[in-house]
């Protein structure tokens, strides 16, 4: 469960890549290395689909047995792919294989790291940080055990999990080919999805320059999957502050801060006062009543989350659609041929990956490939030679992505709601507390961008020039007037931009300041994308102004789900597009600030250069402060010893207390338990246990660490299946405990289905000292078999015809 599981779990994974590198060197090949570290996702995606889709189908079973036979069918279609394709392999290894080995050690030394991280805490499970890894563990391996898909429900015996679960089933797929238990394969799954989203931003990046490949990929990487918010640093600085409140000049506007914090530092070193903790988890709920988590909270946090699993899946797709639209070679518009249409069917499965793994992303990925093509049409120069059947093609790959996941989409019932006009916006600051790195690098590269572009025709040319030659704008529009093509341009330019500034003012007028500021971003972003000279600078350009267009969605409106009435009701909004804003405005600004401009010699970003290098610090400063601090909450009274990436290990030493100081709650017994339930019981039988959460409580720890299915679990089923008669079992779980009548709790059991009783400390404090005198009684009167007893827990089985018995294992 250490560094052999790790070494494995890479090499497995290494494997699936390899078996899908000639595929995927076919049809991304023009991408930078390659393409080589997408590789693992695209094997990823096409091993485990055939897989599922058996199993959705009824056709196969989701086995082992399977999952070695997707393989070898992939791995064959490589060989045969490698045998046709071996001129432009040998050559692409003999030119570029710097790139390929550059790409391959930076995707290890990001595993290599993260798994580090995980080492140091690979707890499922907090009192106080728990999160919501009980409930992804269940999950996780329900998907392993299930058969059939969707897969059963271990949080709501009879139902299957009405959640997008396919990301699990991308791990899982990886956990059946290594054999590596999932305890530890959930840690090395947080591992292998940090790599490749390292990996995937950087060859993006890397992809989108035409110089410094290298650096603007890492650039890319690095404000993808490193910095944080400018919040991390801006917290360091009050926490600083707060200790010399009465330093001198501490009153002056703007620039106070500065002496108090030379204040605070002065009164730390001089031992007067102790240094300020730092909070990592006040940079992700900045902007009141929502989640402002950004990718490398995510992975330091450690919920195996769907949009955490949907991270490489997303930029793949945009590194597919740049391929789909750029150009061969020349002044050729891209065609619709063979190899276009392969990349239409790659695309395809890569929405609809996403549509069964974080269905918030999937409409992005469409967003994105159709964005691509417009964007093309808007630079040609010969329009009518724009290739109309690509923007058909993408259409009907997001079509057909749809149909491939159709056995998901046909069961799958989200919660009644739709998007709505959103009652307020976030505050100005707070917004700008969380993407004003964003904004600035944005802000500043478009108008680099603009400023060395060559004129193009029409309206968006004509605009274009005018911000780059701004103080010959009247000589500009004399030149316009001479010609009928350019009183168009002109004027159609002028209407742009009056339309633009109508719809900024009318945004500031209704208090809506931060959507103002993310629609002039997409604007000035936009406009770039239109009047940049590489199709790269374009397509990086065409990234930004799509991030900021989804921010601008979350500032007007928000979608319905279980929260809408309250005053967190765009939580779930702002969270989960803003992790996509932040991927899309993370490879494009990484690409763009590490190009080499035409002009790059003449000190044009002296400007800009110093302040972007003060917001980088500051945003650095939450991957520096926030690891460790998030790294040593582990249990108040005892951790396992350092060098286990098994995530229940903590269960051996660790104790707390609920639901208050006088019950102290020990671990080991449990973890006892459980292991007897994996190990001895097989099936999926129902098993009772207290229908309580797991933030705060513990609870659900039979559904979350052995898989099997308990009659109600935690706070999330409400949100799953909001139809379902939840306070119903609720109540009938907790008569199933207190009732004092073994004939009544009998019938319970046989309402709920329910096999085997949990009886432990959890139990005992939810519902009474007294509930293991009644069912011990049932055991000795022959309607129970205590089959599991250390004193602290004790399982029963119900005593059942042998025929039930079988069925059960069945």
């Amino acid at each position: 469960d250490g560094l052999a599981a790790a070494a494995w779990w890479w090499l497995v994974a290494s494997a699936v890549g390899l078996a899908a590198w000639p595929l995927t060197h076919r049809l991304l090949g023009r991408l930078w290395a390659g393409g080589w570290p997408l590789a693992r996702v695209v094997g990823l995606a096409l091993t485990a689909y055939p897989v599922w889709l058996g199993a959705s189908l009824g056709v196969t079973s989701n086995t082992v047995g399977a999952s070695l036979l997707s393989l070898g069918c992939l791995t064959l279609i490589g060989l045969v792919l490698a045998w046709l394709g071996r001129r432009s392999l040998t050559a692409f290894l003999r030119s570029r294989w710097r790139e390929a080995a550059a790409a391959e050690g930076v995707a290890l030394v990001a595993y290599l790291i993260w798994t580090a991280v995980r080492v140091l805490n690979p707890d499922l499970w907090h009192p106080w940080w728990g999160g919501e890894r009980p409930m992804e563990m269940g999950f996780f391996l329900a998907v392993l055990k299930s058969g059939r898909f969707p897969p059963y429900d271990p949080f709501y015996a009879g139902g299957y999990i009405n959640y997008y679960y396919y990301g699990l089933h991308l791990a899982g797929s990886l956990t059946k080919l290594s054999g590596i238990r999932p305890e530890v394969a959930f840690n090395l799954a947080l591992s292998l999805f940090y790599s490749l989203t390292f990996s995937s931003a950087m060859v993006l990046g890397a992809s989108l320059v035409r110089s410094r490949a290298v650096l603007a990929g890492l650039a890319s990487a690095a404000l993808v999957a490193i910095v944080g918010n400018v919040e991390g640093g801006l917290l360091l600085i009050r926490r600083w502050a707060e200790i010399g409140p009465n330093a001198p000049g501490g009153g002056v506007a703007l620039v106070g801060w500065l002496p108090r914090v030379v204040s605070g530092v002065v009164a730390v070193l001089t031992g007067q006062r102790a240094a300020p903790a730092y909070d990592f988890w006040a940079p992700t709920r900045v902007i009141p009543d929502t989640i402002n988590e950004f990718p490398f909270f995510s992975f330091l946090y450690g919920d195996l989350h769907p949009h955490i699993l949907d991270m490489p899946v997303i930029l793949t797709a945009a590194a597919t659609a740049f391929c789909l639209v750029a150009r061969p070679t020349g002044d050729v518009p891209p065609r619709l041929d063979r190899a276009a249409v392969a990349r239409l069917g790659l695309l395809a499965l890569l929405i609809g990956t996403a549509v069964a793994t974080n269905t918030w992303d999937a409409p992005l990925l469409v967003a994105t490939s159709l964005g691509a093509v417009v964007l093309l049409w808007a630079r040609s120069r010969h329009r009518n030679r724009i290739p109309w059947l690509v923007a058909v093609g993408v259409i009907a790959a997001a079509v057909a992505g749809v149909l491939l996941f159709l056995p998901f989409l046909s069961l799958y019932r989200p919660p009644p709601g739709g998007f709505s006009w959103s009652d307020d916006g976030s505050p100005l600051m707070h917004f700008l507390r969380v993407w004003g790195l964003f904004a600035f690098l944005s802000a500043a590269l478009s108008q680099e961008v603009i400023a060395e572009s060559r004129f193009r025709r029409g309206a968006l040319g004509f605009l274009a020039l005018a911000v780059r030659q701004w103080r010959r704008l009247p000589r500009l529009l004399g030149l316009a007037e001479r010609s009928t093509e350019g009183r168009r341009a002109a004027g159609a330019a002028g209407w742009l931009l009056l339309a633009s500034l109508a719809a900024l003012g009318g945004l500031v007028l209704l208090g809506r300041a931060a959507a103002a500021v993310a629609l002039a971003l997409a604007l000035v972003s936009g406009l770039g994308a239109v009047a940049a000279r590489g199709r790269g600078t374009a397509f990086a350009q065409g990234l930004a102004a799509l991030g900021w267009l989804v921010l601008l969605g979350t500032e007007l409106f928000y979608l319905k789900d279980w929260l809408a009435g309250g005053a967190a009701y765009r939580m779930n909004t702002v969270f989960k597009f803003g992790v996509q804003a932040w991927l899309l405005l993370g490879v494009a600004c990484g690409a763009l600030a590490l190009r080499r401009g035409t002009r790059s010699g003449d000190g044009r970003r002296a400007g800009w250069r110093l302040p972007a290098l003060a917001l980088v610090c500051l945003a650095a400063v939450y991957p520096v402060l926030g690891t460790p601090t998030r790294l040593s909450d582990r249990f108040p009274n005892a951790q396992p010893p350092i060098g286990t990436l098994d995530g229940l290990a903590y269960m051996s030493v660790g104790a707390y207390f609920w639901p208050d100081e006088n019950h102290f709650i020990v671990l080991a017994p449990e973890k006892e338990a459980l292991d007897w339930l994996r190990e001895n019981v097989s099936g999926t039988p129902v098993v009772a246990e207290a229908a309580l959460g797991y933030y705060r409580e513990g609870g659900s720890r039979v559904a979350a660490y052995t898989g099997l299915p308990i009659p109600l679990g935690p706070q999330h089923e409400a949100e799953q299946r909001p139809q379902a008669p939840l306070g119903t079992r609720h109540a009938l779980v907790r008569l199933l405990y207190e009732s004092p009548d073994p004939a009544e709790t009998l019938d319970l059991m046989e309402r709920l289905g329910v096999s085997y009783v949990y009886v432990g400390q959890l139990e005992r404090i939810a519902y009474g000292q007294g509930i293991g005198d009644k069912f011990a009684t049932m055991a000795s009167a022959g309607q129970l078999e205590t089959v599991f007893d250390n004193a602290d827990v004790v399982v029963y089985r119900l005593q059942v015809t042998g025929d039930r018995l079988q069925g059960e294992r069945e």
